[in-house]
């Protein structure tokens, strides 16, 4: 079952990949919330002007995690025996919890946060190899950066104007 669905994931052609891997940073992370505790603190972007809060969380967020957690990790870990042995699952498990880390409003938060990243990081991933098969398949960054993005674009209006 878990190959059949990372085969269908897998073959996606780009633009359903992005709107799957969107949705699923909405869906998977709502399992933090059957963590029993309130504690989630404001997140200071919400305390500056909206123009500044899309450009901060839709372009410039997006670009320095992704550069960050997943292509950076994903670059310095691939050597490492154990890495590659287990086929860069601990690289995307260790990208997902720093990633959950580095949004710490709160526990629940930081475990939303978590599950979001175990998507990114797969998603990287997932593009990482279809781009070592063909020079033709979109960059994992730009793929990663385009989910992210969207994730904070959707958010934001949202939060913003429903």
């Amino acid at each position: 079952m878990r190959k059949r669905l990372h085969l269908f994931i897998y073959n996606l052609r780009f633009p359903y990949f992005i709107i799957l891997m969107t949705i699923a940073t909405f869906v998977l992370p709502l399992l933090s919330f059957l963590i029993p505790i309130e504690d989630a603190q404001r997140n200071p972007i919400e305390d500056i002007s909206l123009i500044r809060q899309v450009i901060s969380g839709c372009v410039v967020a997006p670009l320095i995690e992704t550069s960050l957690y997943q292509m950076f990790l994903f670059w310095i870990l691939k050597d490492i025996p154990f890495v590659r042995k287990y086929d860069n699952i601990p690289t995307i498990f260790l990208s997902a919890i720093i990633f959950g880390t580095i949004h710490s409003y709160g526990l629940s938060y930081i475990v939303y946060s978590a599950l979001m990243g175990v998507i990114l990081g797969y998603s990287y991933w997932i593009y990482q190899k279809k781009k070592e098969k063909t020079s033709k398949a979109p960059s994992a960054y730009w793929v990663v950066f385009l989910i992210h993005a969207l994730h904070n674009l959707f958010t934001f209006l949202l939060k913003n104007f429903f």
